[in-house]
């Protein structure tokens, strides 16, 4: 029989062992090789058929992906090729969490727009004068030289 203090460290080699080796077996999901051909079909339902014959699990608001109908094929490739592919990085972002892969639209930056408001003489500058993108609930004032900076979120 083994003393408490060795069983414990025992314990403890086993199961940081067993992690490792069960971290080894669950490969990434991005790097799984895919082969897949779908005619006439949106970028949602060629997600859906990625998850029935590959043990994928993907989240997404449907109503962000693109609706065309599109031809796709794809021969012995990495599935974050394929995403790729079918959702360019310059739209979209798909992140990995728990080997649940999120897509998501990306946000475009925001709009800066600096300038002067001046009287019509082009000399005189209007102090706190508002400055508003018309319709939208956006809006800044200039200060008491005339100069103001607006962010524009879309």
């Amino acid at each position: 029989m083994l003393p408490r203090s060795k069983t414990i460290l025992l314990i403890l080699f086993l199961s940081t062992f067993v992690s490792v080796s069960k971290a080894q077996e669950t490969p990434d999901p991005l790097n799984k090789l895919i082969t897949i051909t779908l005619d006439s079909t949106t970028v949602e339902s060629f997600l859906e058929k990625l998850v029935e014959s590959n043990d994928l699990y993907f989240s997404y608001n449907p109503d962000l992906l693109p609706g065309e109908v599109k031809y796709f094929s794809f021969a012995n490739r990495p599935l974050a090729q394929i995403l790729k592919e079918i959702l360019p990085d310059t739209l979209f972002r798909v992140s990995l969490i728990d080997h649940q892969l999120i897509i998501t639209r990306k946000e475009p930056a925001p709009i800066k727009i600096s300038g002067r408001i001046v009287e019509k003489d082009g000399k005189t500058p209007l102090e706190y004068a508002a400055v508003a993108v018309e319709g939208e609930y956006i809006g800044t004032m200039s200060n008491n030289e005339g100069y103001f900076d607006l962010k524009i979120p879309f």
